[in-house]
């Protein structure tokens, strides 16, 4: 049987000691630390690193795109995807759009990238929404967090650049691992990480895992356009902070303002989050457009 509540703490905090996820959950130590192993060993969950790409030159792009005679091209298109050491993932999506793709771009040379990829199409691209994530609301699912504006300094440390390349290959890499590679002594390794929490490069370590195990059965992404005031901008990212059905949320720049992940046990839980989405942000919501995914098919 897994256990649920180990998961959903861990999500939150994955910093914390077995001691004190025992202390929470009222159980003995030896007990915790023996499931959690468990939930690693048998890769129910792993870690996860929330980076912030902007203090590497880099900006994050969504692209949406509808395409004609999607079912023809999507494995030579997918193949595309996969070969493109830009894309960070991409998924099937609908009912309006086929494909969401994330990609990750230096600031100086974003337009080619882009135009590589929908060069491809030629004229199958029936519609296409390009969005650029301007900041990090809330970078996941469980958790309550400040808002905080991203970082724009530039990281220059060479062992720090060395460290984020790392973790972000292989989340699961241990501090030891990293002293031995780089040659470092573990103390240091242990400071520059220290700095890249403090420095806000690194927002968050969390694990991941199938939602399907807290009975969230549906990933739903919505985007919006809105026209928010002080006092509702304060009370909207208070309400997507706040909710546990509510996963990353970006903010953007383009056609829409914000893009919202939803994890959803049902339709009828769907439809009660944007039902209170819609009564908090009233006449401020503009207008909105909700994008089903299905199968995730790449991540970096």
């Amino acid at each position: 049987m897994i256990d649920k509540n180990i998961i959903k703490i861990l999500s939150e905090n994955s910093e914390l000691t077995t001691t004190e996820i025992a202390k929470k959950l009222n159980q003995k130590r030896n007990i915790i630390d023996y499931k959690i192993k468990k939930l690693y060993n048998n890769k129910i969950i792993k870690n996860q690193y929330i980076i912030n790409f902007n203090s590497l030159n880099l900006e994050e792009y969504i692209i949406f795109l509808k395409i004609n005679k999607f079912q023809e091209i999507k494995k030579d298109f997918f193949n595309l995807l996969k070969s493109n050491k830009n894309v960070r993932w991409f998924c099937e999506t609908y009912p309006y759009y086929n494909i969401r793709i994330s990609i990750l771009i230096n600031k100086d040379e974003k337009k080619e990238i882009i135009n590589e990829i929908l060069e491809k199409l030629e004229n199958n691209i029936l519609d296409k929404e390009i969005i650029i994530v301007e900041d990090l609301i809330k970078p996941i699912n469980y958790g309550i967090y400040n808002f905080k504006k991203i970082n724009k300094k530039i990281i220059k440390d060479e062992i720090k650049l060395k460290i984020i390349e790392m973790i972000t290959k292989n989340p699961d890499i241990k501090k030891y691992e990293i002293s031995n590679i780089l040659n470092q002594s573990y103390e240091s390794i242990r400071l520059k990480f220290k700095e890249l929490y403090e420095e806000n490069v690194i927002y968050h370590k969390s694990i991941s895992f199938d939602k399907k195990i807290l009975n969230l059965n549906m990933t739903t992404q919505i985007i919006i356009k809105t026209n928010l005031n002080k006092d509702i901008e304060n009370r909207f990212i208070n309400f997507i902070t706040k909710n546990e059905n509510i996963g990353r949320t970006r903010q953007l720049i383009g056609s829409y303002n914000f893009e919202i992940t939803i994890h959803s046990q049902n339709q009828e839980d769907l439809l009660s989050t944007i039902n209170n989405l819609q009564n908090l942000l009233k006449e401020r919501l503009i207008s909105y457009q909700i994008i089903f995914n299905s199968l995730k098919l790449l991540t970096i």
